[in-house]
Parts: structure tokens; C-alpha cells; sequence
């Protein structure tokens, strides 16, 4: 699962977040206990100007690890971009 995860992350930096949707949708199906799926997940609905969508991803990564920092860097971000 790893490498799909991986590869999103890449796809959402090359601004390509649709794709990486689209890899991690099935995956988080498949592992929906992967916190760095969600807040790849978050990522890319944040980079297709999907905020609130994108809170949602990143409080689930923090629900399933509070100590995640990568979501609560993800948290500002889509908060910032709210405003």
C-alpha cells in the first residue's frame, strides 16, 4: 500500500491531485486505518480547493494518530485557504 501512498503524495507536488484522488480513494477503502492516506487524502482535496473536505481527511488522520504533525500542518493550510 505504501507505494500507491507514496505515489500521491508525488502526484498531488507535480499538481496532479484528481490522479491522486483516484489512487487514494480505492486505498483508503482498503486501509482506512492509514493515517498517511488521509492526510495525503486532505492534501489533495485541499489542492483542488476543497477545504472543508480537506479538514474533514486531515481530523480523521489526527482522530486515528494525535500526534500526526503533517495533519496538523494540513489543518492550517486548508484553514488559511478558507479565509
Amino acid at each position: 500500500l505504501e507505494p500507491y501512498n507514496n505515489l500521491s503524495a508525488t502526484l498531488v507536488q507535480m499538481g496532479q491531485p484528481q490522479e491522486a484522488l483516484e489512487i487514494l480513494e480505492p486505498l483508503l477503502i482498503k486501509a482506512p486505518r492509514y493515517v498517511e492516506a488521509h492526510c495525503n487524502y486532505g492534501c489533495a482535496l485541499n489542492a483542488l480547493g476543497r477545504e472543508t473536505d480537506s479538514l474533514l481527511a486531515f481530523y480523521k488522520a489526527l482522530e486515528l494518530d494525535s500526534r500526526y504533525a503533517k495533519a496538523y500542518a494540513g489543518l492550517s493550510r486548508s484553514y488559511l485557504d478558507l479565509i
